[in-house]
């Protein structure tokens, strides 16, 4: 099961959408009403920021639950090796998923601020989706190399 590229593929998926729990998607800065500075740190839990002497976060649950979601189902299709047809359908809906959470991060972090710094948490699932284009070709590699073999018998 792990012996086959794919499987190593899909891991990686699996370590990337860890990651993401602990890495920065973006920060951009903010002037509040006393006309003082405020840095807004933005991840998959939510955005972050310091008032005064409070720390303020406003949850954001929609990236969260995409990326639990494609590691998941990236872990699942780990152990469907017997059913290829299956991998691929996973590997589809993974990279579904990462456009979606692409486009989310994107709004995020261009339209409510245009002067937004991309950390390196935004180019997580772009390495995620190279990633799941790389196992969908090896599960259909291996498919088609096992229906040759049957051919042979």
């Amino acid at each position: 099961m792990i012996q086959r590229i794919q499987s190593v593929y899909l891991l990686l998926v699996v370590v990337i959408s860890a990651v993401m729990f602990y890495v920065p998607i973006g920060d951009y800065e903010m002037i509040d009403k006393t006309a003082s500075h405020i840095t807004v740190h933005f991840d998959l839990f939510g955005f972050h920021f310091m008032q005064g002497n409070k720390e303020i976060n406003k949850p954001s649950y929609i990236c969260l639950i995409l990326n639990v979601i494609v590691g998941v189902i990236a872990l699942a299709s780990i152990f469907l090796y017997k059913r290829r047809k299956h991998q691929i359908k996973h590997c589809w809906f993974m990279i579904f998923l990462l456009v979606i959470l692409i486009a989310f991060i994107n709004f995020i972090i261009r339209f409510i601020n245009p002067n937004d710094h991309f950390s390196i948490g935004a180019f997580l699932p772009i390495a995620s989706i190279l990633l799941c284009f790389l196992a969908k070709r090896a599960i259909k590699k291996d498919d088609e190399l096992v229906r040759s073999a049957d051919r042979l018998r």
